[in-house]
């Protein structure tokens, strides 16, 4: 009895020792950890937001379901998905081909395929005109070739009618890395951030600019989100406000991280929406017109 109790105690204490090695990963001191949204909480009534989410993926994957998960999007309408400029183009500003994403919904573990779970093939690719690599305008649509069919476990989210609430504690949820180079989260996990003026960003962040907005954890430890947390939704009292931009480090406190508003994109996104609705519309009456002419001259 007096061995084995000796032995369970060496493996619990290995496993201890190797836990916060993980969660001490890009530390400046013994005090200083860094858990991040990826790591952070999974409350229930949180998890319901998973259904307006969606995950951004490679075309393949490599050795597992969810292992080509790069980024996340929010479900805007049956044929539209808002996301971050950045996860649409190569590091060269090219955008992506849209054969070469997949958008994956109704699923809140990334690794898991669930009788809920669509993949569903992108036809355009529409990122902001004014986007640049250093967060400008960090915001880009997603033209899904199909219509989603909607769900207990796949909605709509609804667009800001108002600007963002400054001061509240807003919600940010997404599939990031549990921490500074480590794995990416199975399921969705979320933490509160609160969401600063835009006088406070201007002097917090080196990269913010108009259209930007920025959030920080005000607990005792460094929560932020990390890699494959952008495109995913900032969330204040309950109502969609913007999509996850930048964050130096996935987690310090002194700088917060970046989002990019979607009530001062609004006019852009309505547009593109409707653009292509008008385009949808001219599409089918010239096929229709070439249909008659063919049944015409056949006949």
């Amino acid at each position: 009895m007096f061995s084995v109790n000796i032995y369970l105690y060496v493996f619990v204490l290995l496993q201890s020792s190797q836990l916060s090695k993980a969660f001490i990963v890009n530390s400046t001191s013994d005090g200083d950890y860094k858990f991040l949204v990826a790591g952070g909480q999974r409350t229930p009534g949180v998890q319901n937001y998973t259904r307006f989410m969606v995950s951004l993926r490679q075309r393949t994957a490599t050795k597992y379901f969810g292992d080509n998960h790069y980024c996340a999007g929010v479900i805007i309408s049956y044929r539209w998905i808002v996301t971050a400029a950045q996860c649409m183009v190569y590091p060269s500003k090219i955008p992506r081909r849209p054969r070469t994403i997949i958008v994956v919904i109704g699923t809140a573990n990334r690794i898991m395929h669930s009788n809920t779970t669509r993949l569903m093939a992108v036809d355009r690719v529409v990122v902001n005109r004014n986007f640049t690599l250093h967060s400008t305008h960090d915001i880009g649509l997603l033209r899904l070739k199909s219509r989603i069919t909607l769900n207990a476990r796949v909605q709509i989210m609804p667009l800001p009618t108002g600007p963002p609430p400054y001061g509240e504690v807003c919600i940010v949820l997404g599939w990031g890395r549990l921490y500074y180079g480590g794995p990416y989260a199975g399921s969705v996990s979320h933490v509160g951030l609160q969401l600063f003026t835009e006088e406070h960003c201007k002097k917090a962040h080196p990269r913010y600019s108009p259209g930007d907005l920025c959030a920080s954890y005000q607990g005792r430890f460094d929560h932020d989100p990390c890699t494959g947390d952008a495109g995913g939704p900032l969330v204040c009292r309950g109502k969609f406000v913007a999509v996850v931009s930048w964050t130096l480090g996935c987690g310090r406190k002194e700088t917060p991280s970046l989002y990019t508003d979607i009530y001062y994109n609004l006019k852009w996104i309505k547009s593109v929406m409707a653009g292509q609705s008008r385009l949808s519309v001219l599409k089918e009456l010239k096929i229709l017109i070439l249909i008659y002419f063919v049944l015409l001259y056949s006949s």
